[in-house]
């Protein structure tokens, strides 16, 4: 009321929560944590603003009163922006809030990177832009897609960049009834039209390769790898001509 600061040094979080103001964590003499508190319309305190200092750099996150992140910025120690995060959210079906979109502005490379997410919290598309210019420029765009069987479980997906397709995923699970999935198979595809096939067991683990390639007058190369218990391959067959 006076004007006048007053700092208390103590050990009693109970106090500092109900103190609801700022917040200074010291470690071995050196400022590591400092928390700024707002109040809600019902008298509960959050945390508003939280920085963390390193020996390299500095990180400022906001949050809002469902203590939600809305921004994330760091910063070098000569106070100049390295990158920035901002977070929107939107309602679920059921009128729960998540985190819809995720914007990330990295001013050491110029770029600004859009994340979307569904509902599920699954990424559900990624646009990249180059800030080099008078104007964002698009320069990549990812996009995800799942599908899911009728419990709600995932047993497909698909990775495309620009348009062509980078990867599927395919889902199995050992009971018709459990939600713990393995991979039964992944097909990762690559720029020179080859593509590689990889299988799995019902615990996870990698037991054939099978590496193909197109060559420009359309004859097939195949390469198959074996795998034993330890992941070792154990014998490799190639077929020309297929």
């Amino acid at each position: 009321k006076k004007g006048t600061t007053m700092i208390v040094a103590t050990h009693a979080k109970n106090f500092v929560d109900e103190m609801q103001k700022r917040v200074l964590a010291i470690e071995n003499g050196k400022l590591v944590l400092e928390y700024e508190y707002a109040v809600t319309e019902d008298g509960f305190g959050y945390p508003k603003k939280e920085t963390a200092y390193y020996e390299d750099c500095v990180f400022v996150n906001e949050y809002d009163e469902n203590t939600s992140p809305t921004k994330f910025t760091e910063y070098d120690l000569a106070g100049e922006i390295i990158s920035e995060t901002e977070f929107e959210y939107s309602e679920d079906s059921s009128g729960n809030l998540y985190c819809s979109r995720e914007t990330v502005i990295n001013y050491s490379n110029s770029t600004k990177t859009v994340t979307e997410h569904d509902e599920t919290l699954n990424i559900h598309q990624i646009e990249t832009f180059s800030l080099e210019g008078d104007a964002p420029t698009l320069i990549s765009v990812e996009n995800h897609e799942y599908e899911y069987d009728g419990l709600g479980r995932p047993v497909y997906y698909r990775e495309t960049i620009n348009g062509e397709i980078s990867c599927e995923d395919f889902i199995a699970y050992s009971d018709e009834n459990s939600y713990d999935g393995y991979y039964d198979k992944k097909i990762i595809y690559n720029e020179d039209r080859s593509y590689t096939v990889f299988d799995y067991d019902e615990s996870g683990n990698l037991f054939s390769e099978t590496e193909y390639s197109v060559s420009e007058n359309g004859t097939v190369t195949r390469g198959l790898c074996a795998m034993d218990e330890q992941g070792y391959k154990t014998r490799r067959k190639r077929r020309n001509h297929l």
